[in-house]
C-alpha cells in the first residue's frame, strides 16, 4: 500500500467480536493530509459467547456479521468491507478469525463510526453500531477502542415469578434480552435504551426500572399484595423494533386463598375481606368483596365452608349472600337466601356445621335458623330454634366445638338486661332449653356481642363496653367467674368485638373502633400486648365485626 509523503501511521481499531463474520476491502490511497491505518476486527467462532465472563463484554458483534461500514470524519466516502470467514482480509486465529480493514484518518480530533450488517456490502440488517474519538497525531502509531453496542432486532420480557398470591407481597427478578435481527442475543451496552411498560394503573405492580441500557442492569418487579388487580402485562420498546419482535411477560394474581386465612364483616364499609391467617401490619387482603353489585349493606356476621364459598349476613335488608370461592371485587353473589319463608329476621351471626349447614342468630327474631347445604332464595328452615325454653334474647355471635355443640352470645345489657352465653346439644330444633347458660354479675360481661369455643371447648366472649375478652372454662355455666380476661391499655382494645380460634390456640380480636385486628398469644391473660397486629389503610378494615378462620 502506498504511503503518504507528508505522514503515515497504522491505526489498529481493537473491537473484540463475539462472533462475526469476514470479508475484503481494496487498498487505500490515503490523501495529502491523511494518514492510513488498519481497522483489526478479531472475530471468535459462534456461539457467541463462550463464558459467563465474556457475557459481561462492554461491547457486542454479532456472530452473524457479514460486512462493516466505517466511517471516518474528514473522509468524504465510507469505508465498506466483507468480513465474512471467507473474506481475503479475514485470517483465522484460534476461536475465530482477525480481519483487517484498511482505513484513512486526517490528524486531529477524529471520530470513527462502525456499522455492522447481516449482508454484503453494508446490506440487510443492522447488527451493531459503535463510535469512538480520539486524537490522531501525525507520523504516531495510534490505536482506537471502539466499543459496538447490538441493535435490537427482538426483545423478549420474563419474570422469575409470573403468579402472585393476593396479600402475599413479594419480588422477583425481571429479564429483559434482546437479540439481534438474526437471533443472536446481544451482551453488553445496547444501541439505544430499552422502554420498560407495565398495563397495571392501580400501584399494585412496579417496576424498579423503565429504562434498560446493557445486558447487566438488573430490574426487579415488586408486588404489593394487593387484590385491585388480576393480571398485569411488562412489555418493552426500543427504536426499529416491530410490535412483531417483542415478546411480554404477563404476570397474574390469584384470589383462591390456599392455607388458612382470616374472614372478616367490615361493617363499617359494607365489605368482606379475606386476609392470610399470618399476616402480621398493614397488609392488604387476598379478598375483598365491596361495591353494589355484592348486596352487602350491614353486614355482622361472615363464615366460610369447606369449599371456601363465604357467606355474609345483612342485618338491614335481611338477606344471607353467598360468593363462589375466590370471589372479589364488586361481585353478584351466587346465592342468597331472602324471603318471608326464610325467617329471617335481624340475621346477624353466622357458623357452618360439620354437614354444611348454615346457622344464623335473628336478633331482631331471637331465633336461630338453619339452612341446608346449598339453600337459595326463600328457603325454609330445616330447624328453628324458638321459644320461651331456649333463653333466647337478642342473639349475637354464635360458634360451634368440635361436637357441633351451639354457643349464642345474648346481647341483652343494651336493653339494661344481663348478657349470657346460652350453649345447645348438636341438631338442636325447636323450644329447646339450653345445656349451659353462663350469666350473672361475676360472669364479666358487658355489651358481650362475639364468642369463640377453641380445641378444649374453652369459651371466649367479647365484649364491647368492658372493652375485654373473657374466657371460660369448658363446660361452665352459670354466674361464674373467667379464669382468663384480657384487658387493659397493653392489650390496644378499645371496642373488641369479632374473635376466632386458630388451631395452634392463637387469639383474634377485632376491634370495631381502632380498626385493628390484634392477635394474643394462646393462654394470654390480662394486660397483655398482643404479638401481633394487623392495621392499616391497606387491609381494608373498617369497622370490623364478626371474623371466621377458614381455608
Amino acid at each position: 500500500m502506498r504511503r503518504s509523503l507528508r505522514s503515515a501511521a497504522v491505526a489498529t481499531l481493537a473491537i473484540g467480536l463475539a462472533s462475526c463474520s469476514g470479508g475484503g476491502n481494496a487498498p487505500l490511497s490515503p490523501g495529502p493530509t491523511q494518514v492510513d491505518g488498519t481497522v483489526k476486527l478479531t472475530i471468535p467462532n459462534a456461539p457467541a459467547y463462550a463464558s459467563s465472563s465474556d457475557r459481561t463484554r462492554p461491547q457486542f458483534l454479532s456472530p452473524s456479521a457479514a460486512s462493516v461500514s466505517i466511517t471516518v470524519t474528514g473522509v468524504t466516502a465510507p469505508v465498506v468491507a466483507n468480513v465474512a470467514a471467507n473474506s481475503p482480509t479475514c485470517t483465522a486465529v484460534a476461536g475465530g478469525r482477525s480481519c483487517n480493514v484498511d482505513v484513512e484518518a486526517p490528524t486531529g480530533s477524529v471520530t470513527f463510526t462502525v456499522t455492522l450488517y447481516d449482508g454484503a456490502n453494508a446490506t440487510g440488517n443492522v447488527l451493531g453500531r459503535g463510535t469512538a474519538t480520539q486524537t490522531i497525531a501525525s507520523g504516531a502509531p495510534f490505536t482506537v477502542a471502539l466499543g459496538v453496542q447490538g441493535v435490537a432486532g427482538s426483545i423478549s420480557v420474563a419474570a422469575g415469578q409470573a403468579t402472585f398470591t393476593a396479600g402475599t407481597a413479594a419480588t422477583t427478578p425481571v429479564t429483559v434480552a434482546l437479540k439481534d435481527a438474526d437471533g443472536n442475543t446481544i451482551a453488553g451496552t445496547y444501541a439505544t435504551p430499552v422502554t420498560l411498560t407495565n398495563s397495571d394503573t392501580t400501584g399494585a405492580f412496579t417496576l424498579s426500572a423503565t429504562s434498560v441500557t446493557s445486558s447487566t442492569q438488573a430490574v426487579t418487579l415488586k408486588y404489593n399484595g394487593s387484590a385491585a388487580v388480576t393480571t398485569a402485562t411488562i412489555s418493552a420498546s426500543a427504536p426499529g423494533v416491530p410490535s412483531t419482535g417483542i415478546t411480554p411477560q404477563t404476570v397474574s394474581v390469584t384470589t383462591t386463598p390456599t392455607g388458612l386465612h382470616l374472614y372478616v364483616a367490615n361493617l363499617g364499609n359494607s365489605s368482606a375481606t379475606v386476609t392470610a391467617l399470618t399476616a402480621n401490619g398493614n397488609v392488604p387482603p387476598i379478598i375483598n368483596l365491596v361495591g353494589a353489585n355484592t348486596q352487602i349493606s350491614q353486614d355482622y356476621g361472615i363464615a366460610v365452608d369447606a369449599t371456601k364459598n363465604i357467606y355474609v349476613s345483612d342485618l338491614r335488608n335481611p338477606v344471607l349472600t353467598v360468593y363462589a370461592p375466590g370471589a372479589t371485587g364488586n361481585v353478584a353473589p351466587i346465592r342468597s337466601i331472602t324471603g318471608a319463608n326464610t325467617g329471617l329476621q335481624g340475621p346477624l351471626g353466622l357458623a357452618i356445621d360439620a354437614a354444611g349447614d348454615l346457622i344464623c342468630s335473628n336478633f331482631g327474631a331471637e331465633t336461630v335458623t338453619v339452612y341446608a347445604p346449598g339453600a337459595n332464595g326463600n328457603a325454609t328452615p330445616i330447624r328453628t330454634i324458638s321459644g320461651a325454653n331456649t333463653a333466647l334474647g337478642n342473639p349475637y355471635g354464635i360458634a360451634l366445638d368440635a361436637a357441633g355443640k351451639l354457643y349464642v352470645v345474648d346481647n341483652l345489657s343494651q336493653f339494661g338486661g344481663v348478657d349470657e352465653v346460652t350453649v345447645y346439644a348438636a341438631g338442636a330444633n325447636g323450644n329447646v332449653a339450653p345445656l349451659q347458660n353462663i350469666t350473672g354479675s361475676n360472669t364479666g360481661m358487658n355489651g358481650a356481642v362475639y364468642v369463640a369455643v377453641d380445641a378444649a371447648d374453652k369459651i371466649y366472649v367479647t365484649s364491647v363496653t368492658a372493652a375485654a375478652v373473657t374466657v371460660y372454662a369448658a363446660g361452665a355455666t352459670g354466674n361464674v367467674a373467667p379464669i382468663a380476661t384480657i384487658s387493659g391499655a397493653n392489650t390496644g382494645l378499645v371496642a373488641p368485638t369479632g374473635i376466632a380460634i386458630d388451631a395452634s390456640g392463637n387469639i383474634y380480636v377485632s376491634d370495631e373502633t381502632t380498626n385493628v385486628v390484634s392477635v394474643f398469644a394462646p393462654g394470654a391473660n390480662g394486660n397483655v400486648a398482643p404479638i401481633r397486629t394487623i392495621a392499616g389503610a391497606a387491609t381494608g378494615f373498617s369497622a370490623p365485626l364478626q371474623m371466621a378462620v377458614g381455608p
